[in-house]
């Protein structure tokens, strides 16, 4: 392409900006300072077609910014850099006017920057006397074929210091524990005068619990669960002659699950879970004690096969099928009353085996409604133990919740006397609590 061809594309160019730029003059009210540039460069393209014809430009006075659009061939920097401040945001979302001539020849050269860079075969550092030429073969190539051509090329490079040299890449190991605390306190009182019309009982009730989780999954053949409970309450009653105090809730629990991917939603898994109390349990007016720390503590071993499916919104179901499991029973108390309520008379330690199974899942009913159920089953053929566990759990805030727990208990390994008419080996409690959560 000749040079006088390329000075009429510049032209046709450059006239149909001047158009457009009168349009958006009209629309905006451009200030009178940006007019008179307009009318500048008018005049200095009048002036350079009337010598492109005689063949004579030395006497054009053409501006440096004018330079930039009649030379589109060249990339400047400066006018990328000029563009794209930061403190310029409200320009480039085309929320207010350019304020200086320079800053409408920048937004013209980025333009076409970003629709014709086919045109571009120059770099600025020409203007210095250094000529920077793109190679004709780049300038075919699109983004495409330069992507790919990096990945065809990979078994070139033996480091990644030759791909990649002033990037610094930082690379962590990532964390597959995953840990929570759920910590929650309720506090109830309640009295009653002597002449109260309808009578009563006094009473100060107080339940806290915590519950810790410490979770492992490598996301590939791992996984590791880890939960310490926690749960003790008081109750006071003015009716017990005996004592001053009864333990409503008293548990010490520690459950743990390991198990290694088998086939899609199975995995091998081995559980292990031990239980006991911390105080000495009574009865009401009765001062014998039916169960202390480690009096007794009952320990479980299975190997077995655990069932995961994947839920969305964070639901999750495990079905663990146990048929391997070995059950020992400890009695760390000389009290004799303990070991008739456990039927275990003159023994100490009683050791079963059986099999087991698990069910355990959460549930996100609402956003703050949580429902989490466990169910276990161990039977050594000769008795069986089973505990249904639910709770419910309402988040009003994020320091308040209301908790509804319910047990199912059957156990048919008690001493006959133990037996209940109504509810046979049967056992079943329940509470409802309101009060501080806090969850850490």
């Amino acid at each position: 392409m000749s040079i006088r061809n390329i000075y009429f594309l510049c032209i046709a160019v450059a006239l149909s900006f001047v158009y457009n730029f009168r349009v958006y003059a009209q629309n905006t009210n451009v200030n009178v300072s940006l007019e008179s540039n307009v009318k500048q460069y008018c005049d200095s393209i009048s002036t350079l077609h009337r010598q492109i014809y005689s063949d004579s430009i030395q006497d054009c006075n053409i501006t440096p910014q004018l330079y930039k659009l009649l030379s589109p061939s060249i990339y400047y920097r400066k006018t990328i850099n000029d563009c794209l401040k930061i403190n310029d945001c409200d320009k480039l979302a085309g929320n207010t006017l350019p304020e200086k001539e320079t800053d409408v020849f920048d937004e013209l050269l980025l333009n076409l920057y970003s629709s014709n860079v086919n045109l571009l075969t120059m770099h600025e550092d020409v203007l210095d006397g250094v000529e920077v030429v793109i190679p004709e073969e780049k300038k075919e190539q699109n983004a495409e074929q330069v992507f790919n051509g990096v990945f065809k090329s990979q078994e070139n490079y033996a480091d990644v210091d030759d791909v990649v040299d002033d990037v610094r890449i930082k690379v962590t190991r990532p964390n597959f524990w995953k840990t929570s605390c759920v910590f929650t306190s309720q506090f109830t009182q309640n009295y009653f005068s002597e002449n109260w019309h309808k009578g009563g009982t006094n009473n100060t009730t107080m339940l806290t619990s915590l519950t810790f989780k410490a979770n492992y999954n490598d996301q590939k053949r791992i996984i590791w669960e880890n939960t310490l409970e926690m749960r003790l309450g008081f109750v006071t009653t003015t009716n017990d002659t005996c004592h001053n105090y009864l333990t409503n809730n008293d548990r010490l629990r520690l459950w743990s699950k390991l198990g290694v991917k088998a086939k899609k939603n199975w995995s091998y898994t081995t559980t292990f879970e031990a239980t006991t109390q911390f105080l000495p349990s009574y009865r009401s007016n009765d001062r014998r004690t039916y169960a202390d720390f480690m009096a007794p503590l009952d320990m479980y071993l299975s190997v077995g096969m655990d069932f995961r499916p994947s839920f969305k919104n964070g639901n999750t179901l495990s079905i663990a099928l146990l048929p391997l499991s070995y059950k020992m029973r400890y009695i760390g108390s000389s009290d004799e009353n303990i070991h008739n309520a456990t039927n275990m008379k003159n023994q100490d330690k009683r050791e079963d085996f059986g099999a087991k199974f698990e069910l355990l899942s959460s549930v996100n009913i609402l956003k703050n409604l949580t429902w989490n159920c466990r169910l276990t089953a161990f039977t050594s053929y000769e008795y069986t133990e089973s505990e249904l566990e639910n709770k419910l759990r309402y988040k009003l805030t994020k320091y308040i919740s209301s908790e509804l727990y319910t047990l199912w208990r059957f156990d048919d390994n008690r001493p006959p006397h133990l037996y209940d008419d109504n509810l046979g080996y049967f056992q079943f409690r329940e509470y409802l609590t309101f009060g501080l959560t806090y969850d850490f």
